[in-house]
């Protein structure tokens, strides 16, 4: 039995639980979520029966033990985070036969352990279990590297990719564009987390208030009010009208007209973060600027994406707005053949049939 533990609900995770119904056995699978979402999803009877909401820490385990120690393999899908921490560290003989998929933030979280007293206590934590995992899977070998020199781990690395999550591969571009065409549109970020450092990217876009521009900015998960308030003011105090803040959950084939109509997009994450966009963006023809210095970059450059980078501007002008569709081409069957069906099937295997 392989039991998948994930931090939270959302339609990422569906994607994925549906894409296992579709190319393996669910007999061989549970999925543990701490507790249902508020969105509705569609699983059908057979994904429903194989789905546990425990709803907390201490449930959890008192209702899971005797699986988790008869189960062959438990895939952390983000590494669990919080109190929950103190009792993964009782059971090393569980975490033997843990594999941890890499989100992002999960392996970044060492950035902040100094931030405050129980960050430094989970990062302990943190560091105890993850030198007892036996196996790491991330699309970004450069993510796995960095665990290997934050961690002092010994894990052996897994290459996997979660099918994604928008089905950019069947999009149809819709007719009713409203949006002018002869404006510039950007976007700023995947969320609404301050990782995103949306206030930075504003600033070296003030030069373009009076510019054809509409810039839109994603802000409906992830970030603090406050700190989405501030983008929110910031934005419309330096672009004016020009500056498109949504604060409400789009529904994925809305979304998917989103980024089919943008034209450049910046993802100013200083880690791996926001790939659920970069990927459909760079297989649409976009021109998207990501940090040169992240792992990301790295990766995505290294297979032969083209790429722009956002440390190499100190202030967007017009000469930046230019795109060069035909240069950005070569990115489609890239990502085409990175995310497919049959890739992501057989990346699965590895770690599921192993």
């Amino acid at each position: 039995m392989n039991i998948h533990i994930f931090s939270s609900e959302h339609f990422y995770t569906y994607r994925f639980l549906k894409f296992l119904e579709g190319n393996f056995d669910l007999a061989f699978h549970k999925f543990v979520f701490k507790r249902p979402t508020d969105q509705k999803f569609d699983y059908g009877e057979s994904l429903k029966a194989r789905i546990i909401y425990p709803r907390n820490n201490i449930r959890f385990f008192i209702s899971m033990l005797p699986e988790l120690r008869k189960s062959s393999k438990i895939l952390f899908h983000q590494l669990p985070h919080g109190p929950v921490l103190f009792l993964w560290s009782l059971f090393p003989g569980l975490l033997s036969k843990v594999t941890w998929i890499i989100w992002g933030g999960d392996l970044y979280f060492y950035t902040q352990a100094k931030d405050s007293f129980i960050n430094s206590i989970y990062e302990i934590l943190r560091k105890r279990i993850i030198r007892k995992i036996p196996r790491i899977a991330s699309l970004i070998p450069g993510d796995f590297d960095l665990a290997l020199k934050i961690y002092k781990t010994k894990a052996s690395f897994i290459q996997v990719t979660y099918p994604p999550p928008l089905d950019f591969f069947n999009y149809s571009a819709s007719e009713n564009d409203s949006l002018p065409r002869d404006e510039v549109k950007i976007l700023i970020g995947n969320s609404g987390n301050s990782s995103n450092n949306h206030l930075e990217i504003l600033s070296k876009l003030k030069s373009l208030k009076d510019s054809k521009i509409r810039v839109f900015c994603p802000l409906s998960y992830g970030g603090d009010q406050a700190y989405i308030n501030q983008v929110v003011r910031t934005g419309q105090e330096l672009l004016g009208h020009k500056f498109v803040p949504l604060q409400s959950i789009i529904e994925p084939s809305k979304y998917l007209d989103l980024l089919w109509k943008i034209d450049i997009a910046i993802m100013n994450h200083k880690r791996q973060q926001g790939l659920g966009n970069t990927l459909p963006l760079l297989y649409f023809g976009k021109k998207v600027y990501l940090q040169s210095d992240t792992t990301t970059f790295a990766y995505l450059q290294g297979i032969g994406c083209r790429l722009f980078d956002i440390l190499s501007v100190d202030v967007f002008d017009e000469s930046l707005l230019s795109v060069d569709f035909n240069e950005l081409t070569v990115n489609q069957k890239i990502i085409m053949d990175l995310t497919s069906e049959e890739n992501c099937i057989r990346m699965w295997k590895q770690i599921l049939n192993q």
